[in-house]
C-alpha cells in the first residue's frame, strides 16, 4: 500500500489506455485488385433494366456495288428478334448461373486444351473466336502460371506490359487478367480461360450498373445507415447492383480442361 501512495505517474497499462494509437484501416485478405471491373467499359441503366436488340443474322442484307443505270434499287430489310434478352442488375459478374460471364458464352465460342495444360497454341485457337479487336484474357492466377510454364519450355516466355502501375503477362499483344473467381477444380486440378471484347461499341462485353444510389459509394454501391437499436449498435445496408452483358456471341470465348498442374524438369 505504501508503494501505491509514492507513484508520482501512471501504470503503463493506463497510459496505453490514454495514448493515441497508430490504426490501420482493417485488413481483409480476401479482397482482391478486381481487374475486371477496371477494364470493363460500364454502362448507366436508369430503369435498372437492359434490353439487347439483335436482328435476325440468319437473313443475308442484299447490297450491290455498282449502279450505273437506272434499274430499280434492290430492297431488304432484317427482322429484329420477337424475345430479346434482357439483363437485370445483380452482382456476379462471373459466376452467376443467369448473366455471369462463364454461363454466357455459346457453344460455337467454346474449345478445350489439346494436352491438359495450356500452351500458345490452345490461346491461338481462343483468339480465332474473339478476332476481332479482343480486349483481355481472364483467367485463374494458377492458369496463367501454367501458360508462362509452357511458354518457357518452348522458349518463347510471354512479354508484360503495365496496367494500372501493375505487369501483366500478354499473348499476342493482349493481357492476360489474373482472377480468382474462375475456380480450380480441385478433383483435377483443371481450370478456364476467358477471352473477352470489351465495349458497347465494338458489340463486345459491357458491365452495367444504376447511377444516383442512396448512399452510393462508387458505381453501383451503395452504403446506408439504417440506424441505432436498442442496444446502441449501428447497423448499415451494403447493396451492390451490377452486371455484365454479351451483346453478340462473338464478344467472348472460353477454353476448358485448363490443368493447372504440369510442371517441367529443366537440366
Amino acid at each position: 500500500m505504501a508503494e501505491e501512495t509514492r507513484r508520482a505517474s501512471l501504470r503503463e497499462e493506463a497510459a496505453f489506455q490514454l495514448a493515441n494509437v497508430t490504426k490501420t484501416p482493417p485488413q481483409f485478405g480476401a479482397i482482391t485488385p478486381r481487374w475486371l471491373v477496371r477494364l470493363l467499359d460500364w454502362k448507366p441503366l436508369e430503369s435498372g433494366t437492359l434490353r439487347v436488340n439483335k436482328v435476325d443474322e440468319g437473313k443475308a442484307i442484299e447490297s450491290i456495288c455498282e449502279h450505273a443505270d437506272e434499274s430499280p434499287l434492290v430492297s431488304t430489310y432484317v427482322e429484329y428478334l420477337d424475345k430479346p434478352r434482357e439483363y437485370r442488375l445483380s452482382s456476379e459478374l462471373i459466376n452467376n448461373a443467369e448473366y455471369g460471364l462463364l454461363h454466357n458464352v455459346a457453344a460455337s465460342q467454346k474449345l478445350k486444351t489439346r494436352k491438359g495444360p495450356p500452351t500458345p497454341d490452345d490461346l491461338d485457337e481462343l483468339l480465332t473466336k474473339v478476332w476481332k479487336e479482343p480486349s483481355l484474357f481472364l483467367a485463374h492466377p494458377r492458369a496463367i502460371a501454367a501458360f508462362g510454364r509452357e511458354c518457357t519450355r518452348r522458349g518463347v516466355p510471354p512479354p508484360t506490359v503495365t496496367l494500372f502501375g501493375t505487369p501483366f503477362l500478354t499473348w499476342r499483344g493482349i493481357p492476360l487478367v489474373p482472377s480468382d473467381k474462375i475456380a480450380v477444380r480441385s478433383k483435377d486440378q483443371t481450370s478456364k480461360i476467358l477471352l473477352l471484347r470489351v465495349g458497347e461499341k465494338k458489340q463486345g462485353v459491357v458491365g452495367l450498373f444504376q447511377p444516383g444510389l442512396p448512399g452510393e459509394q462508387s458505381p453501383g454501391l451503395s452504403v446506408r445507415f439504417m440506424g441505432i437499436d436498442e442496444r446502441a449498435l449501428a447497423s448499415y445496408l451494403v447493396s451492390l447492383y451490377c452486371s455484365a452483358a454479351v451483346l453478340t456471341d462473338d464478344a467472348i470465348a472460353l477454353l476448358e480442361d485448363v490443368a493447372v498442374g504440369h510442371y517441367h524438369e529443366y537440366l
